[in-house]
């Protein structure tokens, strides 16, 4: 006897196939393990979420956005040959400052000895401070050793550490064509830092691509030191 699917399941696998059709983006994410797509879509709709390796093949034509670099190094290691495999990326690296903004710095100077940026007599740590702090920077320039977070921090030292560990993920001849970095979340994060995480991941892409390969920012990227950023992209095979 044939097993007869309620109107109503008919209905919701209906709109889901048209949410997964909207859009020209996947967003690929982690979820208990397990790697799962969600299609980026106008505010309002419905979201749905499917494992990535259940992904219609020829949605492999979307763009994969990664905002979670771990996310990206089980994209590589993930070995399933039935998993849809993108051509094109956008890399959002630093998307965990998004609701996560930088710490601030206690500008308390009662306690503890203090600096100036012109202190000659500066620990190695406070010059890298000054050298890679936010802007703009307060105008007080007294800041107390123990009060001190920076790009070199721990928040930034995993940050760096775990997309280092999606690169060496990347395997030799993979297939990604061209990357789009969106840069939010840097908001006013110096752009050495950004900078050199950029370069760090876009060279290793561009030297392990099996072609013709692509970096650049996205059309309408606010980051106000995007044209610092530009200048550490690297493209292989293709113009910038």
């Amino acid at each position: 006897m044939a097993t007869t699917i309620p109107t109503t399941e008919i209905n919701k696998l209906a709109a889901g196939a048209k949410i997964l059709m909207l859009g020209t983006e996947m967003l690929v994410f982690l979820s208990a393990g397990d790697l799962m797509a969600s299609p980026i879509t106008p505010s309002g709709t419905p979201q749905i979420s499917v494992p990535l390796n259940e992904l219609p093949d020829h949605l492999s034509t979307r763009t994969f956005v990664f905002e979670d670099p771990k996310a990206l190094e089980a994209y590589f290691c993930n070995t399933v040959s039935a998993r849809p495999k993108a051509t094109k990326f956008r890399l959002v690296p630093m998307h965990q400052f998004i609701n996560n903004p930088l710490p601030t710095l206690s500008m308390d100077g009662s306690s503890g000895e203090g600096w100036t940026r012109h202190s000659p007599d500066q620990p190695p740590e406070v010059r890298e401070f000054f050298k890679a702090m936010p802007f703009p920077y307060p105008s007080l320039e007294f800041v107390s050793i123990d009060q001190i977070t920076y790009p070199e921090g721990r928040e930034f030292s995993t940050l760096n550490s775990d997309w280092r560990a999606a690169c060496r993920a990347v395997p030799k001849g993979h297939k990604v064509e061209e990357i789009t970095f969106d840069l939010a979340g840097s908001m006013k994060l110096n752009s050495s830092y950004v900078s050199r995480l950029v370069q760090l991941v876009s060279t290793i892409l561009a030297v392990k691509a099996a072609g013709p390969f692509r970096c650049r920012l996205r059309d309408d990227e606010p980051y106000q030191y995007k044209d610092r950023v530009t200048g550490a992209l690297a493209n292989n095979g293709v113009s910038g």
